[in-house]
């Protein structure tokens, strides 16, 4: 059979079928629809369903002249206050930095160099009332012991609401 393939050219109609290791899977549109697991330059599982081992990565909006918008959005949603949503930044599968909303709505950048202790570099906590950078990653001056700390009440003095105007 593999002689086969080799010698004769894909005609249209035919079909593409992966062995899975369990059955044939189709690679028509149709067929891809409401996959569980997939990998790409890996394997997936059950953690993390969709996988892929890349040196990049490439999300681009439809163009308007492919009837889109042009615009681009990637939304992500989590069940609760509660829960976790965000980006877990590692080296080697260590975690150095967190983005997102972790066991609340307060959004954080945390750091962190051992992969269990982090420290909030931004917080931001019910949006538009209570902003402020908790610390900035910095070189201290020469001769200012207070920078730190002047830096801080500069900028969460500077950071106000934004109230919408009255019509």
């Amino acid at each position: 059979m593999s002689d086969l393939l080799h010698e004769r050219c894909p005609e249209n109609g035919w079909l593409l079928l992966v062995y899975d290791g369990a059955t044939w899977i189709g690679t028509t549109p149709a067929a891809r629809q409401n996959m569980s697991l997939l990998g790409v330059g890996t394997t997936a599982n059950v953690s993390n369903p969709f996988s892929a081992k890349l040196n990049a990565a490439l999300w681009t909006a439809k163009t308007v002249a492919k009837g889109g918008t042009g615009d681009l959005f990637l939304q992500l949603n989590k069940e609760a206050a509660g829960n976790d949503l965000g980006l877990t930044l590692k080296t080697g599968f260590v975690t150095k930095a967190l983005v997102g909303l972790f066991g609340s709505d307060r959004f954080r950048l945390s750091v962190s160099a051992n992969g269990s202790s982090f420290f909030d570099g931004v917080s931001v906590d019910k949006p538009m009332q209570n902003g402020f950078i908790e610390r900035f990653m910095y070189r201290r001056p020469r001769g200012r012991k207070c920078f730190e700390r002047d830096v801080h009440r500069r900028v969460r003095s500077s950071i106000r609401p934004v109230r919408a105007a009255h019509t």
